[in-house]
């Protein structure tokens, strides 16, 4: 038996680059996705802290749509997939990267038989693509970053991760839920890949701005990527409405629209000294705290698990 989570994800910039081989700065955020066994004793004291804390939707790996990334890995892979839930803890809210969590899980546990707990991140990315959607596959960089945790960039062209802290002390960054969500499996039918050469310049300024520690270079990167994301059509407008209000409130530096459309959620940068008032303004609304070094993938086994419930 084991036990499983990841973080979720949000992209500072890049998401479409890398459909045309750019980079993008993914971060990785809590709280994480989970995967459990039903029957481990080892997890009763999750069980029983879970029951009395808020309410997660909870899943059977058995239960996620068979036509999933995930779904269709599983298909490929016979288990007894019942015995496994999943848990996620933004409760449907899109954005966060649920899918390719359940993709990530899947994909251990069907080899860990033979494998191990080892998961090798080209390897992981190249199954990820074969069970997309072939006529408009997505970039799978959000699972890499979910595998790799903290914050980073992630060269789609050449596949490779560079992970690095969060420069920038006195900014701090937020993810809002906008209760939106278009489904990217549709929108990414919809793009022409060919027209997004543009954007590549745009994404590497944010990427270099970030691994230098240039604040200036990187919040006028983001603020030049994200006007790029309108001209280009990929703005939600009910989203829009959201990161216009949060212009108006103090200690606002930047923020753009994050997921298919920019419509799941915002990413908002503010001013330290205007962290806590920032965040009166968004009581009522679901919003998550970015911190530096989140980690990636963690797999215990049962006898980890065993051990940790006595200590």
């Amino acid at each position: 038996m084991i036990q499983l989570s990841c973080p979720g994800k949000t992209f500072l910039c890049g998401e479409y680059s890398v459909l045309a081989g750019g980079e993008a700065l993914v971060a990785t955020t809590e709280p994480r996705f989970q995967v459990v066994s039903k029957t481990a004793k080892a997890n009763r004291n999750f069980f029983s802290q879970l029951l009395l804390g808020d309410r997660i939707q909870l899943t059977t790996l058995s239960e996620l749509h068979p036509e999933s990334p995930a779904g269709r890995w599983m298909a490929q892979n016979p288990a007894d997939w019942s015995e496994y839930l999943f848990l996620d803890p933004y409760n449907g809210r899109g954005g966060f990267g649920a899918s390719t969590a359940q993709f990530i899980f899947v994909y251990v546990i069907s080899r860990m038989k033979k494998y191990g707990t080892t998961v090798d991140l080209k390897e992981i990315h190249q199954a990820y693509l074969s069970v997309c959607d072939q006529t408009a596959p997505p970039s799978g960089v959000d699972l890499l970053a979910q595998v790799s945790g903290g914050l980073s960039v992630i060269s789609r062209g050449q596949l490779t991760i560079e992970t690095k802290p969060w420069p920038f002390k006195d900014l701090i960054m937020y993810v809002v839920a906008t209760g939106i969500k278009v489904p990217t499996h549709q929108h990414l039918q919809k793009v022409d890949r060919d027209g997004l050469i543009d954007l590549l310049p745009l994404s590497a300024q944010v990427t270099r701005a970030f691994k230098a520690g240039d604040r200036p270079a990187f919040i006028q990167g983001l603020k030049d990527w994200s006007a790029a994301l309108q001209t280009h059509g990929f703005l939600d407008s009910q989203a829009q409405v959201l990161r216009t209000e949060m212009e108006s409130w103090e200690g606002f530096v930047v923020a753009k629209g994050c997921g298919a459309m920019g419509a799941d959620t915002v990413l908002v940068i503010v001013e330290e000294p205007f962290a806590a008032k920032f965040e009166m303004h968004l009581e009522g609304r679901s919003f998550f705290k970015i911190k530096d070094q989140v980690p990636g993938l963690t797999i215990e086994t049962l006898g980890q698990l065993e051990e940790r419930d006595l200590v």
